[in-house]
């Protein structure tokens, strides 16, 4: 049988380069530096990645593409809006795909008595590369 992986790649590199193959996300942040780093990271795991700044460029990226991400990754403070208000009325408009809240402040989100499909995951900042990777994967095999 013939190896057809890249000269000193280990078996399970190809593995991890496709881990998000396939799937869109859109990303919301204020902060142009962490938008391109998680564009950066996402799309080495296969990931299509669409990026916006504020709550109205995210509401403009979410109808150009018809609503088609398997994952919206939002961080909660935005210069128009916040990121759980940007994430509840996508909800409300009918998404039904994975929803993540980054935040570098702690706080609880009340998910007592929230049906499933309505509950929002969260990943505090900062984080690795690895952490965001692993929680996103986590999301979308759901």
């Amino acid at each position: 049988m013939e190896d057809n992986r890249e000269p000193g790649k280990r078996p399970d590199a190809h593995a991890r380069e496709t881990l998000l193959e396939g799937r869109r996300i859109l990303s919301v942040d204020d902060d142009e530096f962490v938008l391109k780093i998680i564009a950066k990271v996402l799309a080495k795991v296969g990931a299509t990645v669409f990026t916006a700044s504020t709550v109205s460029d995210a509401y403009a990226k979410y109808n150009e593409q018809n609503g088609a991400f398997d994952i919206i990754l939002s961080d909660i403070s935005l210069p128009d809006g916040n990121g759980l208000d940007l994430i509840k009325n996508i909800k409300a408009r009918g998404y039904k795909g994975a929803t993540l809240l980054a935040s570098g402040y702690v706080f609880d989100l009340d998910i007592n008595g929230t049906p499933e499909e309505e509950r929002i995951s969260f990943i505090g900042k900062p984080f690795n590369q690895q952490e965001l990777i692993q929680k996103i994967v986590s999301l979308v095999k759901k």
